[in-house]
C-alpha cells in the first residue's frame, strides 16, 4: 500500500507539472456527489472451511468530491461491505462501515484523453479511513483501519451527470479476526476487493465539472490571442477606412462651404459696389440735347439704380438735373429740374416709395466748356447720391 500512496504523490507531481506548463483556466465546477453499489469478496481473511462467494457479497458508497484543478482532487466516503457464506459452508456474516479519505488523480486529463474522445475519463483514487467490522456470530465490533486504491471509469452522459464503473482494493489494519469471526488474524492484513456501479452529480454554475474540463494549451491560446488580434486590427483597418471617408466629406462639406462663402462674399461684394458706384456719382442718366427725353442707352443705369432700391428698402436718393452751357441759363435750370423729376417718375413707377426720392435741378454744369461738343453730352444728365 506504500507503493500505492507513492504512486499517487507521483502522479499528483506530474499534473502539477501539466497545470504549470499550461495556460490557467479555471472556469469549470468543483464539487460532485458520487454514489455506487456493487459486489464485494474478501480476498483472505477466512477461517479454514468457510468460503465467501467470489464477488457474492454486497458493497455500496457514497462522497463528496472536490476538484482542486482537472488533474487533482480530495474525496470524502461512506462505504459499505456485507459478506457472507457461500453455499454448502459453514454459516457466517459480517458488516464492515467505514470513513475515508481519499486523493484523485484525474488521469484522463492527464493522459490526454480529449485528443481522442470526449466521452469517456478515468480517475485513480488512493487513501486511508477508519472503520467498523460487525460480526453477527459474536457480539463483538472489530475497529479497523484501512488503506484504499483504486480506478474509477466514467461515462459522461450529461453536463451534470456522468455513469461511474469502479474497482477498488481496501487493506484492513489491526483487525483482530477473520472475516468469518472464527479465528484470531491480529497480525495479518485483510484484503476486499469490490466492484461498483453509480452516478456522478456535479454541483455548480458553469458549464462543466473538471472531472471533463480541456485546458487549452499555450499554442491554442496564443493562436486564439492572435486571431483576436487579426480581427482587432482589421476592425481598426475598417474604423480607420471610415474615418477617412468621413474626412473625404467633411472636406467636400468645407469646400462647398468655402465655395458659397467665396459667392455670398462676391455678391456682398457687388452688392457693395452698386452702392459705391452710386455714392462716388458713377450713376448717371443721361439725357437728349435740350430734351427730358432719356437717352436710350441710360436705361441700364435706372435700372441698377430701382434693383438697388428695392434690395436696401432703407436707402434714399437724391436725384441731381444737370444741363450743358448751351442757351439761356433760366432755361436750363427749368431744363434740370425737368429731367430729375423724369428720372424720379420712372423709380416712381417701378415700385419705389415717392418718400425716398429727392429730385432737384441744378441747373447748367459749367465745368463742361461749350468748344467741347463731344463732352457737353455727359453734362445733360441727372446724377444720384445718397441722402
Amino acid at each position: 500500500m506504500k507503493k500505492a500512496i507513492l504512486l499517487m504523490i507521483l502522479l499528483y507531481s506530474s499534473a502539477s507539472y501539466g497545470q504549470d506548463s499550461d495556460i490557467t483556466d479555471s472556469t469549470f465546477n468543483h464539487w460532485s456527489l458520487d454514489a455506487g453499489i456493487g459486489l464485494s469478496s474478501p480476498y483472505n481473511k477466512i477461517s479454514g472451511g468457510y468460503e465467501s462467494p467470489t464477488l457474492g457479497s454486497f458493497s455500496g458508497r457514497i462522497g463528496a468530491r472536490y476538484m482542486l484543478n482537472e488533474y487533482f482532487g480530495l474525496q470524502s466516503d461512506f462505504g459499505y461491505n456485507s459478506f457472507r457464506n457461500k453455499n454448502a459452508t459453514p454459516n457466517f456474516s459480517a458488516n464492515e462501515y467505514s470513513i475515508n479519505i481519499q486523493g484523485v488523480i484525474n488521469l484522463g486529463r492527464l493522459l490526454r484523453f480529449e485528443e481522442w474522445t470526449k466521452t469517456f475519463n478515468l480517475l485513480a483514487h488512493a487513501g486511508v479511513g477508519a472503520g467498523i467490522v460487525d460480526y453477527d456470530s459474536r457480539n463483538f465490533n472489530d475497529k479497523v483501519g484501512n488503506t484504499i486504491m483504486g480506478f474509477t471509469g466514467q461515462i459522461k452522459m450529461s453536463p451534470r451527470f456522468a455513469l461511474n464503473i469502479d474497482g477498488s482494493a481496501f487493506s484492513n489494519a489491526k483487525q483482530s479476526l477473520t472475516i468469518d469471526g472464527a479465528t484470531s488474524s491480529r497480525n495479518k492484513l485483510a484484503f476486499i476487493f469490490s466492484e461498483t456501479i453509480g452516478i456522478s452529480y456535479y454541483f455548480g454554475k458553469k458549464k462543466t465539472h473538471a472531472d471533463w474540463h480541456i485546458r487549452k494549451s499555450h499554442n491554442d491560446v496564443l493562436n486564439a490571442r492572435i486571431a483576436q488580434l487579426n480581427t482587432e486590427i482589421k476592425q481598426k483597418d475598417d474604423i480607420n477606412q471610415q474615418i477617412k471617408n468621413k474626412i473625404k466629406i467633411l472636406n467636400k462639406k468645407i469646400d462647398a462651404i468655402h465655395n458659397q462663402v467665396k459667392l455670398q462674399t462676391a455678391r456682398k461684394d457687388i452688392k457693395d459696389i452698386e452702392g459705391k458706384l452710386i455714392s462716388n456719382g458713377y450713376v448717371n442718366v443721361y439725357f437728349d440735347f435740350a430734351s427730358t427725353k432719356i437717352d436710350k442707352t441710360a436705361y441700364d443705369a435706372i435700372e441698377l439704380l430701382k434693383t438697388y432700391m428695392m434690395k436696401h428698402p432703407d436707402v434714399k436718393i437724391n436725384l441731381m438735373g444737370y444741363t450743358d452751357v448751351i442757351g439761356p441759363e433760366k432755361f436750363n435750370k427749368k431744363l434740370s429740374r425737368l429731367r430729375s423729376q423724369t428720372v424720379a417718375k420712372v423709380l416712381i413707377d417701378a415700385g419705389i416709395d415717392e418718400s425716398r426720392i429727392h429730385a432737384e435741378g441744378k441747373g447748367e454744369d459749367t465745368n463742361i466748356p461749350k468748344n467741347a461738343p463731344d463732352a457737353l453730352q455727359l453734362a445733360r444728365r441727372v446724377s444720384v447720391n445718397f441722402q
